[in-house]
């Protein structure tokens, strides 16, 4: 049996999200070949700045509110996959969320096949009444990688100059990966759990 990854490790970035659940999609290939050498470089940067990073690199669609039921959320991913068709995800650009985010980010191109996918399981979320955390109506949406999370850089002038640095550093252009399984994530006593893996077998 493989080990599971967690997405989340840094200890107070778990307490923030105990009890959420979210579904994301855990990217490989060449994507995640992009994004470690770009992640590296900013943990060399910033070290010994109070910013946490996530583990594994992953694109988030939906999250749900704490104390959502584990079984509902799979359930839920369950019926959505059959008609989700595997996705195609392809790097763009390093960005960032503004404060009082903070996130430093690359972005993923919006496709309409990963728009779709996303609207639906909002839209199944929605009518199965399970509370989200995902506020950012799915027209906004920017589909991203968070590189580092940055919120605890208390002055503009700390956050402005590694947005800059990482707005500047080259990212591995035409990168791309498919991902052919969503997976659900639950946060629960301090640490991250695996909630299932679904395959995504639309056509």
């Amino acid at each position: 049996m493989t080990e599971y990854k967690a997405f989340i490790d840094d200890p107070d970035h778990l307490a923030k999200l105990e009890g959420q659940r979210f579904v994301v999609l855990r990217v490989c290939g060449a994507v995640s070949e992009a994004f470690r050498p770009i992640q590296a470089t900013l943990r060399a940067h910033l070290r010994g700045k109070p910013i946490s990073y996530p583990a594994q690199p992953h694109v988030t669609l939906a999250g749900f509110s704490s104390g959502t039921e584990v079984g509902a959320v799979r359930d839920l991913v369950t019926h959505w996959a059959r008609s989700v068709p595997p996705l195609q995800l392809a790097v763009e650009r390093v960005s960032a969320f503004p404060a009082p985010f903070q996130v430093l980010i690359v972005e993923i191109r919006k496709t309409p096949a990963l728009f779709q996918a996303l609207v639906a399981l909002r839209q199944e979320g929605a009518r199965r009444q399970l509370g989200s955390v995902t506020i950012t109506p799915p027209e906004e949406w920017r589909f991203h990688m968070s590189l580092a999370y940055c919120a605890q850089l208390t002055t503009s002038d700390s956050w402005n100059r590694a947005q800059r640095f990482g707005e500047e550093l080259e990212l591995s252009r035409g990168a791309q990966c498919v991902v052919e399984s969503a997976e659900i994530v639950a946060f629960d006593a301090g640490r991250e759990c695996s909630g299932g893996v679904v395959a995504l077998t639309g056509t």
